[in-house]
């Protein structure tokens, strides 16, 4: 695709047409057709891990579960977390375009502010918000989303699911980088003893019942099962090793030259060395 650019000359319609190559189109196509498959593979993963780090893994992932245990019924939200509000407060609260609870994506920044209590910058947030809007939470916050709330419960009796799952190797507390990297190689979001009693599970974070941000899945996990091979599913020391945050590692594979050696094994045949290069035998 390629740009026109017009200039007006006074007042008359003096058309100096240029046409401009579309150089970020230009630079796509390029590296679609230049650039070797290790290069490519490399620059999807990376992706792939940004968004997942960037995701918000586990707190939407508690939203999903008081969404949909709770929240997505708004009778039963007016009658019990906001009850000590008006009535003109309460679903001016629950349909809030920004801070609403109607949807998994706005119920997160509640679950936040839950986590990370009343002087977090969440909490405060939440407050302003709705007080420059004639609508005070400094009271109903300790209801909607304190020590004794729904939220809290929830929150709690997830992150215990969570912890004491084994193969998920989390010690005392749960490393949020950690889970999100377990769901891009497991796709824990299929596994229906992690959720409360009866909630639906899904396919990847990918679409609007948990991160509409995100169209399409992006997770390793999510393709593996898709296609009916859930036997490559990856165990926690798999993931971990492949998604090591720091470059430097012999075997992450967020690093270029440690993708191009893969491919080059690959293409050579040296499976053996991949196993033990990146840890695909534990």
């Amino acid at each position: 695709m390629n740009y026109d650019y017009s200039n007006r000359v006074d007042n008359a319609t003096l058309q100096h047409v240029q046409t401009m190559p579309n150089l970020d189109g230009l630079s796509v196509w390029y590296q679609k057709t230049h650039k070797p498959t290790w290069w490519t593979a490399w620059q999807a993963l990376t992706q792939a891990s940004n968004l997942m780090l960037t995701s918000d893994f586990l707190t939407r992932f508690y939203a999903y579960n008081a969404f949909f245990y709770v929240f997505n019924d708004q009778s039963m939200v007016d009658a019990g977390v906001l009850a000590s509000l008006s009535p003109a407060d309460r679903a001016a609260v629950y349909s809030d375009p920004f801070f609403g609870m109607d949807s998994v994506s706005k119920l997160a920044f509640w679950v936040a502010a839950n986590i990370e209590g009343p002087t977090s910058a969440y909490w405060t947030a939440i407050v302003d918000y709705y007080a420059a809007k004639g609508i005070d939470l400094s009271s109903a916050m300790y209801q909607i989303c304190g020590t004794e709330s729904i939220l809290q419960f929830v929150t709690k009796n997830e992150a215990s699911v969570l912890l004491n799952t084994a193969r998920f190797n989390q010690k005392v507390k749960l490393n949020a980088q950690q889970m999100a990297q377990i769901q891009w190689g497991q796709n824990i979001l299929s596994d229906p003893l992690l959720f409360l009693d009866g909630l639906p599970t899904l396919d990847s974070i990918a679409g609007p019942s948990f991160d509409d941000t995100i169209l399409y899945p992006i997770e390793f996990g999510s393709y593996v099962m898709m296609n009916n091979m859930s036997d490559l599913i990856l165990n926690t020391t798999q993931i971990f090793s492949i998604l090591e945050a720091s470059t430097d590692s012999y075997t992450t594979l967020l690093n270029p030259d440690n993708m191009r050696a893969f491919y080059k094994q690959y293409g050579e045949g040296g499976y053996a060395n991949i196993y033990q290069r990146f840890a695909f035998n534990s």
